[in-house]
């Protein structure tokens, strides 16, 4: 209903679209937000949206303790089956961090080109990696020999 859709939006001024069944951001062409408003309390998942439309999700239960915030780059590991590191690129990334860590940020977009002002958080790539384990020789060596 139109009324419902007016209310809302009202009850949440400068809320952002978000689509009724996935709660992703719903944006019209041109619109971009480089993460979603924080949530007023946690949320389970964290999705990870390309340019394309791809999507990875990762669960905060798997969010190693272990990550890192640099200026211009966020670096996050998730232990599930397979160890996979996410790196975040942009600008202005603190409060996306902060965010991410007090798991109440549900979604993250990457741009499709940079054209943020000074001072506006963008997210100009998002890397997700599998990370190898490196064997320790010295561990296997001991292994086989008991």
């Amino acid at each position: 209903m139109p009324d419902e859709e007016h209310l809302r939006n009202f009850l949440r001024p400068g809320a952002q679209p978000v689509d009724e069944e996935s709660g992703l951001p719903a944006l019209p062409a041109g619109d971009y937000k480089p993460y979603s408003a924080p949530a007023n309390k946690p949320v389970f998942a964290v999705h990870f949206i390309k340019p394309s439309g791809e999507i990875r999700s990762f669960q905060y239960a798997d969010l190693d303790s272990d990550s890192r915030y640099e200026p211009a780059v966020i670096r996050m590991r998730f232990t599930g089956t397979t160890v996979l590191e996410v790196i975040i690129h942009g600008r202005n990334l603190w409060r996306l961090y902060d965010g991410i860590h007090r798991q109440v940020i549900r979604w993250v977009m990457e741009a499709s080109r940079d054209f943020a002002k000074d001072g506006d958080s963008i997210v100009s790539r998002i890397d997700i990696r599998e990370v190898k384990r490196e064997r320790n020789e010295q561990t296997e060596e001991a292994k086989e020999s008991a």
